[in-house]
């Protein structure tokens, strides 16, 4: 269990087989706005959450997830593809947990988890150019505009990458 200023109890674990009905439940309890720039699968029956939790079973994804002490997910962070050279991440959060700090810890543990655990140089991701608010807390932490990609609309999101020092 960790806490963050006291305030937030959770649990952090690694996405297991069972899971699939409550990530299924996670991302239909996130908001419109939430899903316009977080869509990570299109998706989200109990059967595609199967194949979800089986790449993270198997180790294709490095996929976790954020418990409430009641067992409710309320975040859902990974790494996709890890055997790519530069992998992509995603990090979605229900409504009434962002702009908690938890945004910034779980990024900063896949960081450390890309440059550390899989020995990555770098790490990727893609943000809608209107969510000024993530792209702020990306740039924050490292990662800098590489190109710019089509996610709703043609060109309507930023491909950014963080360079990740050597871990040797």
């Amino acid at each position: 269990m960790s806490t963050l200023s006291g305030m937030i109890h959770f649990t952090v674990r690694p996405l297991q087989l069972g899971d699939e009905t409550a990530l299924c439940r996670f991302y239909a309890g996130l908001s419109a706005q939430s899903r316009h720039y977080y869509e990570p699968f299109k998706d989200i029956s109990e059967e595609a959450f199967r194949a979800v939790v089986q790449k993270a079973v198997e180790g294709t994804d490095l996929s976790l997830i954020a418990l409430e002490p009641e067992g409710n997910i309320f975040a859902h962070f990974f790494i996709g593809n890890v055997t790519q050279d530069v992998p992509h991440l995603g990090i979605g959060m229900l409504d009434r947990c962002q702009n908690s700090g938890l945004g910034r810890v779980f990024l900063t543990h896949l960081i450390a988890l890309a440059r550390h655990s899989l020995n990555k140089q770098a790490i990727g991701l893609t943000v809608m150019k209107e969510n000024a608010r993530a792209f702020t807390l990306y740039s924050k932490l490292g990662f800098r505009v590489v190109g710019e990609t089509s996610f709703r609309s043609e060109n309507d999101s930023y491909e950014m990458r963080l360079e990740l020092k050597s871990a040797r």
